[in-house]
Parts: structure tokens; sequence; C-alpha cells
């Protein structure tokens, strides 16, 4: 890959109309993402972190003229990125597409270019390993993913699994757009977009009739218009909001967060939510953000009634958990907080930003000690005090190395250790 060195001028123009984009908002009423500014491709030098790479795509974004397009690293597009999961041979990409004003839907909100997909990472190039077509060519219209909201593979049997939302905002938590919803509703989107879980098979790169194992889907109460709702029960018999952070433990069980509750999803497709006074989340605390680890433990971010600033690293193996406070200014309580984290060995690693907006970067030790690893300012003279564009997801590898998906790209921090 060509790496050059990014541009000081470009990158404070960047942070600066990012701050500026940073405004009010609420369930239905999404502000409109910020304006590209496109600075080469770089590497950013954390002050008390890695150095970071730009792995493919590109650091900002342009939700105005959003392109996806396969190939060599340096090359591919994305249009909107939301997760990865890495393994030892690829890294996998949900790609939604969200927010980007040149996606065409038909009557039935069905997007006629730059679908949802999964993009998959190696060898040094991006290719398409499943793609969410709106219609089949074998006369019927088959139940499928809107946006991928998580991805994983099955190692025994090469079998994958997507979840997958819709009418609902990634910006905003996962919070349902009621404008949306009525949208759906109107115009039977609830039969063919399923909030859900869906398997696909080793050699499938499409949807296909039967692909939902959890969720309702045609026949099972959501087909008539029905909008999503919340109901535990084995496949069929389950309900969902806007299931997101999809994570797996060592012995395969699903864990997800919908409506700011955690749930399960075991072998058989039965669907779980769990207690949260018994794991010790706060009744009034939010579940923002899940991470397991590369034993298949699952640690979950609380943040704490109190404060925006205040959260809890509770570690489900054990029992364990860590309070913390992220340094700074209180955040503006009329803006939701959008958190992400990665569990790297016995700390974490956590984003923490407003919609749109930069993202700081933080370590966090399993006693609840907290270090900035970004600056606090925009650039002026000192790379070192570099904020980072809007960070989607942080991922751990396998591989041991740490990536941080942009909305269009991937930034990549090599053989990650503790500093």
């Amino acid at each position: 890959m060509d790496t050059k060195r990014l541009s000081l001028a470009s990158l404070a123009a960047l942070m600066a109309l990012l701050i500026m984009s940073c405004g009010g908002g609420g369930d239905s009423a999404q502000p409109k993402p910020p304006a590209p500014i496109d600075p080469p491709l770089g590497s950013i030098d954390l002050p008390r972190g890695p150095k970071l790479e730009l792995l493919t795509g590109k650091i900002s974004a342009d939700f105005d003229n959003c392109q996806s397009a396969n190939g060599a690293m340096d090359e591919a597009q994305f249009s909107h990125l939301l997760r990865a999961t890495v393994y030892k041979d690829a890294v996998y990409l949900a790609e939604t597409g969200e927010n980007c004003a040149n996606v065409g839907l038909d009557i039935n909100l069905s997007p006629r270019n730059l679908l949802p997909a999964i993009r998959k990472l190696s060898g040094g190039t991006v290719e398409t390993a499943l793609v969410f077509y709106p219609y089949s060519t074998f006369g019927y219209d088959p139940v499928t993913v809107r946006y991928p909201s998580g991805f994983h593979r099955k190692e025994s049997t090469g079998e994958s699994f997507v979840l997958g939302y819709a009418a609902a905002s990634s910006e905003w938590n996962f919070a349902l757009n009621e404008n949306e919803v009525s949208l759906y509703t109107e115009r039977g989107g609830w039969s063919r977009y399923v909030p859900g879980l869906f398997r696909f098979r080793p050699s499938q790169s499409w949807a296909s009739y039967d692909d939902l194992v959890a969720g309702a889907g045609i026949g099972g109460g959501l087909g008539a218009g029905e909008p999503p709702s919340h109901a535990d029960g084995k496949g069929f018999e389950a309900r969902f909001t806007a299931p997101h952070d999809l994570e797996a433990d060592a012995a395969g069980r699903f864990y997800l967060i919908d409506d700011g509750r955690i749930r399960t999803i075991d072998s058989d497709y039965e669907v779980a939510t769990l207690d949260h006074a018994a794991l010790g989340i706060a009744d009034m605390g939010k579940v923002k953000a899940l991470d397991a680890d590369h034993q298949g433990n699952i640690h979950v971010l609380e943040q704490r009634i109190g404060g925006y600033k205040r959260y809890t690293w509770h570690r489900l193996a054990d029992g364990s958990q860590a309070d913390f406070q992220i340094p700074g200014a209180e955040f503006g309580a009329t803006l939701p907080t959008l958190e992400t984290f990665a569990v790297t060995g016995n700390d974490i690693v956590l984003a923490v930003r407003h919609p749109f907006s930069l993202t700081q970067l933080y370590r966090v030790s399993a006693t609840g000690e907290v270090v900035e690893l970004t600056g606090t300012d925009t650039p002026t003279d000192q790379p070192s005090q570099y904020l980072l564009p809007p960070v989607k997801h942080i991922e751990y590898g396998v591989d041991g190395h740490l990536y941080i998906v942009l909305p269009q790209g991937v930034l990549i921090a090599r053989d990650y250790s503790v500093q």
C-alpha cells in the first residue's frame, strides 16, 4: 500500500467541519452528515498510543456521493461501514449504506443501488462476501437484511450469521425513527425487512427464502405490517426492535443489544432477555456496547446514571466490574453519546463521541484507571493533539492488530499492545 503522511491542513479542515456539524436532534430528527474533506492516505500518531494507519477506504466521509467498490485495499470504497469482525484469515465489515443521500429507494423502501453487504478483506483485496438483494430471481421477494449490524462466522461449519435492523439510526443509539417506522408499516416493508438474526450457508452469497432464524418473518406476525417490538421466544416467536452489537461467547451463544437490553440467542435460536439487575447493571443505567475477548468472555459497557462521562465495565464471566470516569467537561445533556470498545488483554480501548462528531480514545485498566490516547484539541502544529473522525467500532483482532472502523474506511494499529 502507498502510505503517505496525513496533511495537517487537510486534517485541520476536516476536524473544524466535523465540530460544526455536531448539533441537536432526536429519534425522528437526524442531522445531515458533514460534507466531505478528503485528506490523503496517511497515518496518525496518538500521544500515548499506537500509530494508526489507513488500511482501506478513506478517512473522511462523503454521504452525498457514497461509493462502494471492490479491489485492492488501497482502492476499495465503502458506502457506510458499521462494524468489523476479525478472523485469522480475513476481516469482515458490515456495510449498511445508511445516511447515503444517493441511495435510490423504490416504493417499498428497497435500495436499487449501494446494496447493504458484508465485505471481506483478505490477501490485500476487498470483495463482497454477502449482499442483501431486496428481490429474488425465483419469483418471490425474500425476507432479508436491510442494515447489517453484526456478523459472525461459525468456524466448524463455515456458516455465517448476520444481525439486521431497519427504520433506526446507528448515529442515535439505534433508536427507532418513528417517521420511517410509519413508512415501513404503510408500504409493507416489515414483510421484507425483519429485525433479527439471519443464517447463511458457506456457499451462499445472497438472500434466499429460509435465511431468517430468529425474528418474526412472513407468517410470524410481523408480515402484516406490524412494527418492531420486543418478545422472547424460539425462532419466529421472538421479536426485536433494532438489534446490534452481535458477539458470541466461547460456547457459541450470541449476545446482542436491543432497545437497551442485553439479549441472547442459543444454538436452538431461543431468544432470552437477561436480567440486568442480576448482572449488576443499574435500573437507570444504559447498556452502550458489548465485546467478546479472545477467550470468548463477554464484556459490557454501561453508562451510569448521574453523568454522561461515568461508566462501568462489566465482565460477565466472573461478575467483576470496574467503575471509571473519563476526564474533561460534562457532555451536553441534549446530545446522546456513542461508545464502542475493544477488550485488549487486561485493558479496554474506549471510543466516545457525539453523533457525526469527533472521537476521543481512552485506555481503561481492569481497576478503572483511565489514560487518554488522543488529544483534546483540533490540530494546530502538534499531531499528538489530533482528535479522530467519527469512530463506528473498535475491534481487537485475533491477529494482534487493533482495527478502528470509520464510516468509509478502516484504521489499523499493527501489533497493538498496551504502551
